[in-house]
């Protein structure tokens, strides 16, 4: 179709440029021409978007209004406001402000703004997790192999959006649990603005080839 319409274009401009009249009539009859199709553009653009976002909100798992988020700011960079999360979800303004707000004071997620005092939140990378893990119910140890099975798939560190992401637990008990395994020393929690846990025991193998004899 993209070829089609540029064969149609460039015929367009030929046929004007072979006309007997002057030059900048035919510069104003290209600029035209050239909109219209920079403008139809445009629009198959914003009808292909939208179209995504029907069957985004068709394909997903049913989800609360809290955990939606995190997989509204997967679609976009793990960057977007108040506004972009109202426009391509299902919650509400003030759910919304609200909830954002929230995550960024507790260190899930870290506020930004831009040089026009837009404030944009800004989510951390998030595992890749084709099912949702249902480990509400779970044993203590179950959740932390759960736990550690994704963090080894994403660089020995987890975030509490990534678990979010990835499990049916609520954000407070991914926090309980995160902050109880680093109490254990099972993992190291580091960052400000945004929280990460890191896992060291989960080694490379260069790592666990270095280890050396305890003893000497």
């Amino acid at each position: 179709m993209c070829v089609i319409r540029f064969f149609i274009t460039v015929l367009i401009f030929v046929g004007i440029l072979s006309m007997p009249m002057p030059f900048f009539v035919k510069a104003i009859g290209m600029a035209i021409v050239l909109a219209a199709v920079l403008k139809r553009k445009k629009l198959e653009s914003n009808f292909k978007k939208n179209k995504d976002d029907v069957e985004f909100q068709e394909e997903r798992p049913k989800l609360s209004k809290t955990k939606e988020i995190f997989y509204i700011a997967e679609r976009f960079n793990n960057r977007l406001t108040v506004e972009e999360m109202v426009l391509h979800s299902t919650n509400e303004y003030d759910f919304s402000k609200k909830t954002l707000n929230e995550l960024s004071k507790k260190g899930v997620i870290a506020s930004r703004m831009t040089d026009k005092g837009i404030i944009v939140y800004e989510f951390p990378e998030m595992p890749f997790c084709p099912k949702v893990m249902e480990l509400k119910g779970k044993s203590n140890d179950d959740i932390l192999k759960n736990m550690l099975m994704i963090a080894g798939k994403s660089d020995k560190k987890l975030s509490v959006a990534g678990v979010a992401r990835c499990t049916d637990l609520e954000i407070d008990d991914i926090i309980k649990l995160l902050d109880n395994y680093t109490d254990k020393k099972i993992c190291e929690k580091y960052g400000k603005d945004l929280v990460y846990y890191e896992f060291p025991g989960i080694l490379s193998e260069d790592e666990r080839e270095q280890a050396e004899d305890i003893w000497r």
